[in-house]
């Protein structure tokens, strides 16, 4: 099975869990890992692969006024991402959780549009700072497609199910799911997904990473079982990546629009 390594450290996560699994040294598990990868061995990967401390800054803002308080303002997050945000998204890219976002230049990811509270709003830029952090570790892209689904229908939709996405590999070209139920709801719904999974002979995991939507919800993936391996490989990856941030690391900036004078000279 190949491996697709966007940096260093994803290689060296899946080495870690080949040396777990297999009782081997460390230099071997990392070869094992370079070579599951197409490299020749660990020195060409190391040679060959961006390391961590080689980032690219990623910004994230949109507008917002306040209808009842008439104040105004833009909330933005700086993010550093192990992908260019030229490369991670494409214009097909843009929907789901990048739904109304149109990439301004070769940093910056704008929102459209204004949200109506300031609190909204950081919530919004939130959840596009964290799919920009999944896609990153992952290789994942929005999708539109109900192929996320076992039947291509919502009626076979996982009993867990709450917040779905669809996410497309453009590698193995496979459709997943993510789906984010409130605490409690993936417990009492366990025994419904097993037989889900038996039925439609698709693979549940549990990331333990934080959520997309945020607010506390669980974060679980759904894929056709002969994609589970090289989806487990990602999960590892994306568990050992950065944790997904929080609402409040979204800065919110505040105006008057009352200050705002026009001076028109004639």
């Amino acid at each position: 099975m190949m491996f697709q390594y966007s940096t260093l450290a994803g290689l060296k996560s899946l080495a870690k869990q080949i040396q777990a699994e297999q009782s081997v040294p460390r230099h071997d598990a990392l070869d094992l890992a370079a070579c599951a990868g197409g490299f020749q061995g660990y020195v060409d990967a190391k040679r060959k692969l961006p390391s961590r401390s080689m980032l690219h800054n990623v910004t994230v803002r949109q507008n917002w006024w306040g209808y009842e308080t008439r104040e105004m303002g833009t909330a933005q997050i700086d993010l550093k991402l192990r992908v260019p945000l030229t490369e991670l998204v494409r214009r097909h890219h843009l929907t789901g959780y990048l739904g109304a976002c149109k990439v301004e230049d070769s940093v910056f990811l704008e929102r459209t549009g204004q949200q109506r509270h300031a609190n909204e709003t950081q919530w919004y830029i939130g959840r596009i700072a964290r799919a920009l952090q999944f896609m990153a570790a992952t290789g994942l892209k929005p999708s539109s497609a109900r192929r996320c689904y076992p039947t291509q229908e919502y009626d076979s939709r996982p009993p867990v199910a709450d917040h779905d996405h669809c996410w497309f590999d453009p590698d193995a070209r496979v459709h997943i799911l993510s789906t984010e139920p409130y605490p409690g709801r993936s417990e009492r719904g366990e025994p419904g997904q097993i037989e889900w999974e038996r039925r439609h002979g698709w693979s549940t995991m549990y990331v333990d990473w934080g959520s997309i939507y945020g607010n506390g919800t669980e974060f679980i993936l759904c894929c056709p079982a002969a994609y589970a391996a090289v989806l487990s490989a990602k999960v590892k990856i994306l568990e050992c990546s950065p944790p997904a941030v929080e609402d409040e690391a979204v800065v919110i900036e505040t105006f008057d629009p009352a200050a705002r004078k026009v001076v028109i000279f004639d």
